[in-house]
């Protein structure tokens, strides 16, 4: 991969973070397998986690207990 399409990559992934960020509710993005790979700032207000603390788990940890299991469902 060239350097100009890395540099076009990097920019774009800059820019979907920023919109991420922007968005004035909580949004989560987890990949197929349900572990959480994104989250903006609105997520860590609203269920009291760090980014650190929710990046790499699965998004089951945010449903609540009496939903979890018909989650994945």
């Amino acid at each position: 991969m060239s350097r100009a399409v890395i540099a076009e990559l990097q920019a774009k992934e800059k820019e979907f973070r920023a919109l991420l960020e922007s968005a004035p509710d909580p949004m989560v993005i987890s990949n197929a397998e349900g572990i959480i790979e994104m989250i903006n700032r609105q997520t860590e207000v609203l269920f009291g986690f760090s980014h650190a603390e929710l990046v790499g788990q699965p998004v089951q940890m945010l449903v609540r207990s009496r939903a979890r299991s018909t989650h994945a469902d």
